[in-house]
C-alpha cells in the first residue's frame, strides 16, 4: 500500500484530502507545517508527497519539499496552489515535481493525479533488475 505524506496546513482541505485517499487504499500521514513533514520525512518513508505552496511557518511547501527529497531522494511529488506566482512552476520543476495542480481542482483530478504519478516508472527505477 502505497505511503503518503500532505503537507497542507487547511484542516478542512487536508481532512478531505486523507479521506479521499484512504478510501483508495492509500496510507496518508497528515503534516501543517514544513517541520513536521520533514520530522515524519525523517522516520517513515514516503511514496509519495502533496504539497501546498503557501504553508503556515517560516518555509513554504516548496522548500519543504527540496529538503524532503535530500532525505527520500526517491519520493514522487505533487505540488498544489492556489496562488498565480510565476516563480513556484520554476521552483518546481527545478525539483522534477511530478505534478502541478492548481486549486480549486476536482479531488476526482487529484485521485487521477496520484495514481498516474505513483504508476509512472522513474528512469533508473528497477534499473540493476533489468541487468542481471
Amino acid at each position: 500500500m502505497p505511503a503518503i505524506l500532505i503537507l497542507e496546513d487547511d484542516p478542512l482541505f487536508i481532512s478531505s484530502l486523507a479521506d479521499l485517499l484512504e478510501e483508495n487504499r492509500y496510507e496518508v500521514e497528515l503534516a501543517s507545517r514544513a517541520e513536521e513533514a520533514l520530522a515524519k520525512a525523517k522516520k517513515r518513508c514516503f511514496h509519495l508527497i502533496l504539497t501546498d505552496v503557501r504553508i503556515a511557518g517560516p518555509e513554504d511547501g516548496v522548500s519543504a519539499l527540496e529538503a524532503i527529497q535530500k532525505i527520500q531522494p526517491g519520493i514522487r511529488s505533487i505540488i498544489m496552489t492556489g496562488y498565480a506566482d510565476t516563480e513556484v512552476p520554476l521552483r518546481a520543476a527545478r525539483l522534477r515535481a511530478d505534478d502541478y495542480l492548481h486549486k480549486p481542482f476536482k479531488l476526482r483530478n487529484l485521485l487521477q493525479a496520484v495514481e498516474a504519478v505513483l504508476q509512472r516508472e522513474t528512469p533508473f527505477r528497477n534499473l540493476f533488475q533489468r541487468l542481471t
